[in-house]
């Protein structure tokens, strides 16, 4: 954390909860343009993972954590039973799901590549 010198208090601590949250995107959740995620399932998810890793309750509230992921580009969507953010999933409940999309579409590519389909 290099960028931590120049930083005054306040803004240490905002930098250091940026840092988190990005670190937890990295490591917990992988972008898929197609689906979306419930924003509590995130939120409850990064609450888990902070405490696991620094063995401490998290200090960073769910608004802060939906404005981080709102800079990062991950953009929101309400519907009227829930708000979900676009394009990003947990990498353990989603996998499944990715690697039968991943092969429709690599179907459809051969299949458009070829002519003759995936038989």
């Amino acid at each position: 954390m290099s960028n931590e010198k120049n930083l005054k208090p306040a803004s240490l601590s905002n930098y250091r909860a940026q840092c988190f949250v990005g670190q937890f995107i990295q490591v917990k959740c992988e972008n898929l343009n197609w689906v979306r995620t419930k924003c509590r399932v995130l939120y409850q998810a990064f609450i888990a993972y902070f405490e696991k890793m620094h063995g401490c309750p998290c200090p960073i509230s769910e608004t802060f954590f939906g404005r981080e992921l709102t800079r990062r580009g991950i953009m929101s969507e309400r519907t009227t039973a829930a708000r979900y953010r676009v394009g990003i999933a947990l990498k353990s409940v989603q996998a499944e799901e990715k690697r039968k999309r991943e092969e429709a579409y690599n179907e459809i590519i051969k299949e458009m590549t070829t002519g003759k389909g995936g038989k």
